[in-house]
């Protein structure tokens, strides 16, 4: 199928404009608020003056005059800031002081990233134990009250920069363990760290490559915020005389002399106080600014895309839609075309798209990774993200055209007559709240109900949807369900305001066949009862022939065939079409055995372009005692939880089986049934209770804490989510570079043409490896 991965290639292309573009929005929206401007060029001439004090200061910030009639002068002719005690020339202090400023806020800042980053890092990996003292022990630290921590530093190393740079790193320190533990205990758990596992990375470069990188926003504005502080403190510490020396031009120095004269001198206190409070405000705005110029980075990083003007009903056209008619569609789709505008180029992603759907009628939109299935839907929902608009064509919903439609006015049509369910329940329902809070919401949105009466509801709903218990699991959190289950929570809020169209964008896609099934006849069994249109979304053939009354298929942003479902299997119309079923195993005979294997691809294999068959496989095809078993797992039995006390639950138990080499095996179960936790287990991402894995002929239980290398080399894995076991931060090609470079194979430009090798035996090109994870479609990704 050649033509359909250069298809998925032209259409996405655009991510690499959104990347070229990236550093240059971002310094526009930086530079677009008038706070961070003003912070950035006073912070600029606080620079310049550090950096060139020795040229700008007009006299020697330690010269001393004694003479009567220059101490504590005013501002005058020669001494533009005046005079302090000693007849030193205040502007040149100020100016010296500068250096002194910067030096201590910046260096302290470091020095406090250096000692709690690290920490918080290894707290948030290793987790268990590990976290629980780690934890307590900042949680004492932190407890202390600052300035008596740096008198304490002060006191032991003596007085000087170093020291206070030490002394204040210190205070700020558990600041910075405190957030890298919080980032890295959420990023832990993620795909992209099993893979980094699996590959066979150290957890040192997990560490400082993987997680790291996902600190690098928050450490910059938290750096620059604690920057001010830093400054602040210092100025505390000089004015009680225990910071610097006396002798040394700083701004806390002047402000402690100014405080001890200001009888004698008022003006004194002015230069510095200005100085400090304005730097240290530049750099809280500067914090703020990165703040949010990366949150909105993603917001305004492509241009709005302008519409055809067409006729878009307003509040009372809304109005008098409300009473469907029979004869009209449920939803129609007239000539619509979706662009995106980049910072150079717009790129159509749907073109001319025609479609309808009557009411109680279930449409499949059929078409591989990047064919706009979902940005279609989207544009439905009035969902599509920054820069990303319908350029023409309208959106019929029950004849009204809700294409050019407000936000205000969406959220009245969807939830009542317009809903969605998504690919991953896990990631649509809200992780911190209850599902029946999520429900309960959801009907007050949209009817006046007393919450008694809201939750009774909710409660209706779930046990139609087939949730056993379904009153006392209204308090439970979606983790706590299955996906199976948390899909069914997903319908239920889908259905709970009885919208007359539903968009199922992949809503079977992360389920097993068993639980796939259930919800399959559960959509069938709903659009029977409450007359629903649903637009089922899918990748697969057999979902869309066993649910679906009619069949859309699209290509490259068109539409290509829209068949009833009996015609589209039996005699396809378009050549595409024709590509699509026969790609589709599940609809053809397995192969015989000793049938000729498919044409041998023209690109070479990885393992054919390393050098002295580096690559070739290191397992054996038999174990040392002749048996044809490479794989074999007896009496596994896997735990969770545990510790303290507290009792482990066993998840897996007794589970036994055999692969051969050359074999491919099915685990198939229900959702909860333990098939990838017992995955995990042999990859070793899990411990093992009970039981043996030994792979050939080696007991892999035998391993200990340590991971041998050749193992992550001969056992790999492809996981469900390709989004999540991606590194969102990196360009794809560095997950393949960095495992090629753990495992010593090649130099740097030999793996980088190994990635282009392994990318084009996919089906990618050498375009793609720059590119990253969100700017590929799912089947990219996979």
């Amino acid at each position: 199928m050649t033509s359909p991965t250069a298809t998925k290639t032209e259409v996405l292309a655009v991510g690499s404009t959104q990347t070229e573009a990236k550093p240059s929005t971002f310094l526009r929206r930086l530079l677009r608020q008038p706070t961070t401007i003003v912070s950035l060029v006073w912070l600029a001439i606080v620079a310049i003056c550090a950096i060139f004090s020795g040229a700008l200061a007009p006299y020697d910030p330690l010269e001393n005059n004694f003479v009567p009639e220059a101490l504590l002068q005013g501002p005058n002719p020669e001494h533009w800031l005046g005079t302090d005690d000693n007849g030193r020339d205040v502007l040149s202090r100020m100016i010296y002081g500068a250096r002194i400023a910067l030096l201590v806020g910046i260096g302290s800042v470091l020095v406090a990233m250096l000692i709690g980053v690290p920490i918080g890092l290894l707290l948030g990996y290793r987790g268990g134990w590990w976290d629980r003292i780690g934890t307590r022990f900042v949680d004492i630290l932190d407890a202390l009250p600052g300035l008596l921590v740096a008198i304490a530093v002060i006191a032991i190393l003596g007085r000087g920069l170093p020291a206070l740079m030490l002394a204040i790193g210190i205070i700020f320190a558990m600041n910075f363990a405190r957030m890298s533990r919080a980032i890295t205990l959420a990023e832990r758990g993620k795909l992209y760290i099993e893979a980094a596992k699996v590959s066979g990375l150290r957890e040192v470069a997990i560490l400082f490559k993987q997680i790291l990188p996902n600190l690098i926003g928050p450490l910059v504005i938290q750096g620059a915020i604690l920057t001010g502080s830093a400054i602040i403190i210092e100025s505390m510490l000089s004015f009680l005389g225990i910071g610097l020396e006396s002798s040394v031009p700083s701004w806390g120095g002047l402000l402690g002399l100014a405080a001890t004269k200001l009888a004698v001198q008022p003006f004194l206190a002015i230069p510095p106080g200005v100085a400090i409070v304005l730097t240290v405000l530049s750099f809280n705005m500067i914090g703020d600014g990165i703040n949010d110029a990366l949150a909105g980075e993603r917001r305004k990083r492509v241009r709005p895309v302008k519409r055809a003007k067409t006729a878009v009903p307003g509040t009372a056209a809304l109005e008098m839609a409300d009473a469907p008619d029979a004869e009209r569609p449920a939803l129609e789709i007239r000539g619509l075309d979706i662009v995106l505008n980049g910072a150079k180029d717009r790129v159509a992603l749907v073109q001319g798209v025609n479609l309808s759907i009557a009411r109680g009628e279930i449409v499949g939109l059929l078409g591989e990774s990047g064919s706009g299935k979902s940005t279609l839907a989207r544009a439905i929902l009035g969902l599509m993200q920054p820069g990303i608009g319908i350029a023409a064509g309208q959106i019929l919903l029950d004849g009204m055209d809700i294409a050019g439609l407000g936000e205000k006015d969406l959220r009245g049509i969807r939830g009542t007559r317009l809903a969605a369910v998504f690919q991953d329940p896990m990631a649509s329902l809200s992780p911190v709240h209850t599902v029946g809070k999520q429900i309960v919401e959801t009907l007050r949105a949209h009817a006046k109900m007393t919450k008694r009466e809201a939750r009774a509801e909710a409660a209706r709903l779930l046990e139609r949807v087939g949730v056993a218990h379904a009153e006392s699991r209204l308090d439970d959190y979606p983790h706590q369900f299955s996906g199976g289950m948390a899909q069914r929570v997903a319908i239920a809020i889908a259905i709970a305001s009885k919208p007359e169209v539903i968009i199922a964008d992949e809503a079977t896609s992360a389920l097993d066949v068993t639980t796939q099934a259930q919800v399959l006849d559960l959509l069938l069994e709903l659009r029977d009862e409450f007359g629903l249109s649903i637009l089922f979304i899918t990748h697969g053939l057999g979902v869309a022939a066993e649910a679906c009354d009619r069949v859309v298929v699209m290509y490259r942003g068109e539409i290509v065939e829209d068949s009833e479902v009996h015609q589209l299997f039996d005699a396809p119309r378009h050549p595409y079409t024709e590509r699509l079923l026969a790609a589709n195993p599940a609809l053809h005979e397995p192969r015989a055995a000793g049938a000729p294997e498919a044409e041998a691809d023209e690109e070479p294999r990885v393992e054919e372009v390393i050098e002295g068959g580096a690559a070739q496989p290191t397992v054996p095809s038999a174990d040392p005692a002749g048996s044809a078993h490479l794989l074999s797992v007896r009496d596994l039995a896997l735990e969770y939880g545990g510790g303290l006390g507290s009792k482990a639950t066993r998840v897996v138990e007794g589970v036994s089986f055999d692969i051969a080499s050359g074999e491919t095996l099915g685990l198939v179960g229900e959702s909860g049934s333990g098939k990838s936790t017992t995955g995990r287990a042999i990859l070793r991402l899990l411990p093992i209770a009970d039981g043996t894995v030994e792979f050939a002929g080696v007991d892999v239980t035998s391993f200990g804490r340590r991971t041998p290398l050749s193992y992550r080399r001969d056992v790999q894995a492809v996981f469900q989510d390709p989004s999540l076991s991606l590194n969102p931060r990196q360009p794809v090609a560095n997950s393949l570079t960095a495992a090629l470079a753990r495992h010593g194979i090649g130099d740097r430009v030999e793996r980088e043409h190994l990635a282009e090798v392994a990318f084009a035996q996919v089906g990618l090109t050498s375009g793609h490896l720059r590119r990253y994870p969100a700017e590929l479609s799912g089947g990219q990704q996979q």
